[in-house]
């Protein structure tokens, strides 16, 4: 970014189009970011001879982001596959907690006339 804003510091133009690039932030946004810097790097290659930039590191920025975009979407994809296994968890814990409430509840109703032991169903914390 440092050498297109220098390489294109007196096109109003294009350091434009360079703040727009720089701006966002997360993982798809720089995979963007770099597929657009490749692509405004190719379309203006004058300035950044000029400032001494190796043109080989914008098809460099274009590979990475392919990689990256292809990464990205397989770490979505197992993303997906996770959760499938909280789906589950979730669902477990919720015939856990619907289970123990019951308990819970028939234990207070059996022992309300037993201090001592009705102590044992009940909880400060909500349930």
């Amino acid at each position: 970014m440092a050498d297109l804003r220098f390489a294109y510091r007196k096109r109003s133009d294009l350091i434009a189009h360079v703040r727009a690039i720089a701006d966002g932030e997360g993982n798809s946004d720089m995979i963007q970011d770099l597929s657009e810097i490749s692509a405004l790097g190719k379309a203006n290659p004058e300035q950044l001879t000029k400032a001494n930039f190796d043109l080989t590191q914008l098809d460099l920025a274009e590979q990475r982001s392919n990689e990256l975009a292809d990464l990205l979407a397989k770490a979505n994809g197992s993303r997906l596959d996770n959760s499938k296994a909280k789906d589950m968890r979730d669902r477990a814990y919720t015939q856990l907690k619907v289970a123990m409430n019951e308990i819970r509840d028939t234990g207070k109703y059996a022992f309300r006339k037993n201090p001592e032991r009705f102590k044992g169903y009940i909880s400060k914390y909500k349930s």
